[in-house]
């Protein structure tokens, strides 16, 4: 049950950084929706969430274990009508897509006008890995915050918000919906600064860094805190629900 534990608290911080952008009862559709996690807590929270997720092993448990309406598909195959969502959600699966330009445009076509798009990729320019670990065989493209902006633009999107996670190695962008795609905002300084920072973050620096040692303390108190979180509970959806009350209570 811990790894719900965890899962349950990534969900919920999921929704404490788009719930500035979308109003209660919202139509929110999580794409690339895994175990169905951040479906469960948005429902809970009473939004009127689903979600499409490609994996059939993953779909299925969002389905049968968590009771949440999560279908199975890729975004390029799926057919939503124009406006049928408030919100889309993406976290760390555009870098898996061989198109991200056209699936965020097909994202586009399924908002509402001023919908809120967000995004959550690794940040190719982060320091807080190990050098070795920065390019994974499994992701077609990497993003920073121009490319994020650039890339969202194209699509037919505005940017209201790229931030950092608090550790650097992930982006998130949150963007608005526009009428037409806008000329992307292109840097030419862009490259050579991505390539600066891949090349100064060498072995020497990493591990002269705090980051190699404060990753196994966060995620010890992580494992200590999802301990604790279902210590007694039979279910994943009692962990959820557990986690989601003591949230709501704070």
């Amino acid at each position: 049950m811990r790894h719900v534990a965890r899962s349950a608290r990534g969900a919920l911080n999921r929704y404490r950084t788009l719930a500035p952008y979308i109003r209660p009862g919202g139509r929110i559709l999580d794409a690339g929706a895994g175990g169905g996690e951040v479906v469960y807590v948005l429902r809970a929270l009473g939004f009127d969430a689903s979600g499409l997720e490609p994996d059939e092993q993953y779909a299925r448990h969002a389905r049968e274990v968590l009771g949440v309406p999560v279908a199975t598909g890729f975004v390029q195959d799926a057919e939503f009508a124009p406006g049928s969502f408030d919100a889309v959600t993406m976290y760390h699966a555009l870098e898996h897509v061989e198109d991200p330009s056209a699936i965020l445009a097909r994202l586009r076509g399924w908002l509402v006008h001023n919908g809120v798009l967000l995004i959550e990729v690794p940040n190719v320019e982060a320091v807080c890995i190990a050098p070795g670990h920065r390019f994974h065989f499994a992701h077609f493209y990497n993003f920073n915050r121009g490319v994020l902006d650039a890339l969202g633009r194209k699509a037919g999107f505005e940017a209201m918000s790229i931030t950092t996670s608090p550790d650097g190695g992930n982006l998130i962008g949150v963007f608005k919906a526009v009428e037409r795609p806008q000329p992307p905002r292109f840097d030419g300084a862009n490259y050579a600064r991505v390539a600066g920072v891949v090349k100064a973050h060498t072995e020497m620096n990493y591990y002269l860094s705090s980051s190699p040692y404060a990753g196994p303390l966060s995620r010890l108190k992580t494992y200590l805190a999802d301990r604790r979180a279902a210590r007694g509970c039979l279910t994943p959806r009692q962990v959820l629900d557990r986690l989601i009350l003591d949230s709501s209570q704070r």
